[in-house]
């Protein structure tokens, strides 16, 4: 209860919004498969802002879980995303594709 009071408590206002708008933001990511890894280790970040303010569900140790197999087989999560549709139709020759295919890939 102390993370709670001691952090969350100063900020009220500002943490019951901007909280939200990070849950959906987090999950548009993770479900188009933008930014996929970043995404889940959001996600595990704050599910631990949760558990730390003793908000503890059934539902967080499997949220955890599946976030978890995200960051540990990351090829395979990048299988599906977004930006892997989007490389595999633009142009080899395009800058686009240079991007998707590069610096981009690395963090889907």
């Amino acid at each position: 209860m102390k993370f709670a009071e001691s952090v969350l408590g100063g900020f009220p206002g500002f943490f019951g919004v901007v909280v939200p708008f990070l849950e959906v933001g987090l999950g548009v990511a993770l479900v188009v498969g933008v930014l996929t890894l970043p995404a889940a280790l959001g996600g595990v970040g704050t599910l631990v802002m949760y558990w730390l303010s003793d908000q503890l569900i059934a539902q967080y140790p499997i949220m955890t879980a599946l976030a978890g197999v995200l960051l540990v087989w990351p090829l395979e999560a990048r299988r599906y995303g977004l930006v892997t549709l989007l490389a595999h139709h633009v142009p080899l020759s395009t800058s686009a594709a240079r991007v998707l295919r590069g610096r981009l890939s690395r963090w889907t």
